[in-house]
């Protein structure tokens, strides 16, 4: 797997400009390197970004993070003028003007980007379709800033995001079992899917072979009697058959021989079976999941990652959740956020 530039796995925002920015300073030496914005430090920052935020109070989330990362072999040929380009670059094609303030914290081999939604001309950033836009746009300043160029997300002929195949698995997946001599669910499931559909089966009989091994199938069928098809439950971890991957979606498995007819197969699909609440509770948060992926791939997919990639990735997902909690504490500070800008203002002058 040849490494890229990336983004975050999701565009975070949050309330609180100084609890994000304490971060950025706190972590692995980080140091501006370039934006709009006069400030060295989280103080300082904070200061400015409350000047337009106080321009739209009734704007809950005025903060915007991302972050930038190169693979370990383009970093030392990337310097602070290169960071700042790639940044400037980046911040216009995500939509930001000039009047939105920003700011470039470099960490080891990446950039944080923290910006304010509320501009100082009064205009908000609305974002739509963010981690999208994010996703096609790292590719373009890949070729333009002549780094290591990445394959393109593929799309259907609606322009929305082509699923996969089949789906890899992701990281938080391969940590619960990697002390295991045995596959994770997913890719269970894609075994057992596939080898359930051979030989062109009824539905029912498509069932029947995967109840066998111990799966747990929830058939999707419409009031008109129609099968739209299946999702798949395994060690209490569950799957829509997209989740698998495009060759298990209802669509695929009938082309690959599987076959329906409502009065023979609805009363043996439909028949009540006993369910674990767990496995029921895990087909919800899937399903929650899968839509965040739609708009921003994870940035550690993939069975051939190396030790090196698979630690890297776990830092990441650390980072990612550790500032998730802080936005989120500040998130819940707002109502203070006024009294602590004058706190801060009178400390500057001291």
């Amino acid at each position: 797997m040849k490494d890229q530039m990336k983004g975050m796995q999701k565009i975070q925002r949050g309330s609180g400009f100084r609890g994000c920015a304490d971060y950025l300073f706190d972590h692995d030496g980080g140091r501006v390197i370039g934006g709009n914005m006069d400030g060295l430090n989280a103080r300082a920052l904070a200061t400015e970004f409350g000047i337009a935020r106080r321009l739209r109070p009734d704007i809950e989330k005025p903060v915007w993070h991302n972050s930038l990362r190169l693979p370990a072999d383009e970093r030392a040929v990337v310097d602070d003028q290169k960071w700042r380009e790639i940044g400037d670059d980046y911040m216009y094609g995500m939509g930001f003007s000039d009047q939105h303030q920003r700011v470039y914290v470099l960490h080891n081999g990446h950039i944080h980007i923290l910006a304010n939604r509320v501009g100082l001309d009064g205009k908000v950033y609305l974002g739509r379709n963010e981690n999208l836009r994010s996703t096609g746009l790292i590719q373009r300043l890949e070729q333009v800033h002549g780094l290591t160029v990445t394959k393109g997300v593929k799309k259907t002929e609606k322009g929305r995001i082509a699923p996969p195949e089949v789906r890899k698995t992701r990281v938080g997946e391969r940590r619960r079992y990697e002390r295991l001599e045995d596959m994770t669910p997913r890719e269970r499931l894609q075994q057992l899917v596939a080898e359930a559909a051979q030989g062109r089966p009824t539905a029912s009989e498509f069932v029947a072979r995967l109840q066998a091994h111990g799966v747990s199938v929830w058939p999707k069928v419409t009031s008109s009697r129609k099968l739209d098809g299946f999702s798949f439950g395994l060690g209490g971890v569950a799957f829509t058959g997209n989740q698998l991957g495009d060759r298990y979606r209802w669509g695929q498995l009938q082309k690959a021989g599987v076959h329906y007819d409502p009065a023979r197969d609805l009363d043996a699909l439909t028949a009540p079976r006993p369910t674990g609440p767990v496995v029921i509770a895990e087909v919800a948060t899937v399903e929650v999941e899968a839509e965040v992926e739609q708009e921003r791939p994870t940035i550690a997919e993939g069975l051939d990652l190396t030790p090196e990639q698979m630690a890297e990735a776990r830092r990441q997902e650390e980072e990612s959740r550790e500032l998730e909690e802080i936005l989120g504490i500040c998130d819940g500070r707002k109502g203070k956020v006024d009294e602590e800008l004058v706190k801060c203002r009178i400390s500057m002058k001291d």
